[in-house]
């Protein structure tokens, strides 16, 4: 089920921005994909957390994959961890492509409209890939956690 939901939201996406007028590719911004990939894969490397990432995401996504109580609440911290980091990668990513959109921006009244909307489209796309990862793979990862485990209930 949690497998599904992920298509779901992917195709949600991909239907949202074709419904919006465009080709796929074109919503694509790879620095802002780089800007928060490796925040991430710094954060698991730091924390030595992959195999727990590996673990939790695992028993996340088969619910019959059985891992240790005491991995389960390490795999819902680690998780929880990479939200926060996507979110500060996300602002990084979102000031530094401001600040280059700035640099080489022409203040000139026939500066094309295409230009300008492209600049708000590479500062948007970052908190775009950051809330994907967060709100499709993330937090439904650290809610089936809990949810099996019984740390959120109370």
């Amino acid at each position: 089920m949690f497998l599904l939901g992920i298509a779901v939201i992917v195709a949600g996406f991909m239907m949202l921005i074709v419904f919006i007028g465009g080709r796929i590719i074109d919503y694509v911004d790879i620095p802002s994909a780089v800007a928060i990939v490796f925040p991430l894969i710094a954060v698991l490397m730091a924390t030595n957390g992959f195999k727990v990432f590996a673990a939790g995401f695992m028993a996340a996504a088969f619910p019959k994959t059985e891992i240790a109580e005491k991995m389960r609440g390490q795999a819902a911290s680690l998780f929880r961890l990479l939200s926060k980091t996507a979110v500060l990668a996300a602002a990084l990513a979102s000031t530094i492509s401001l600040v280059n959109i700035f640099s080489h921006i022409p203040f000139r009244p026939d500066t094309p409209i295409a230009f300008i909307g492209m600049s708000i489209w590479a500062i948007c796309a970052a908190w775009i890939f950051a809330l994907f990862l967060i709100l499709a793979v993330f937090e439904p990862v650290v809610f089936n956690l809990k949810k099996r485990s019984g740390f959120g209930r109370r």
